[in-house]
């Protein structure tokens, strides 16, 4: 069978970073790879991220129409080094498929290019 040479495809990439807090107020149009480059989390001297601010982020990043999505954690976003495994736990039980692959990170495990 011969390809035809004239349909394009395109890969679909959504880029963001820097939210402190405000990605609930995003409207991503979906696609084939989400990168969430750091900074979720709102940091405020003296203000403690807690467990549910990272399962919140969490929620959110699962709810998003990617076919992949990759997470790295910024330097505001200490709450993913402070309660790391409860919060890959908590994603493994409910079959979100992240894990950590490097410090701070959450990679889908079925990632392919």
């Amino acid at each position: 069978m011969k390809e035809d040479s004239s349909i394009q495809q395109f890969l679909h990439i959504t880029y963001i970073s820097d939210m402190h807090g405000e990605y609930n107020r995003l409207n991503l149009p979906g696609g084939d790879l989400l990168i969430c480059a750091g900074d979720s989390q709102l940091f405020l001297e003296n203000c403690e991220q807690t467990l549910n601010d990272g399962l919140q982020f969490c929620e959110w990043l699962n709810k998003q129409e990617y076919t992949q999505k990759i997470f790295v954690a910024g330097n505001h976003d200490l709450v993913f080094e402070k309660y790391d495994q409860q919060i890959r736990l908590q994603q493994l039980q409910q079959k979100s498929a992240y894990t950590k692959k490097a410090p701070n990170s959450l990679i889908n495990d079925e990632l392919h290019f």
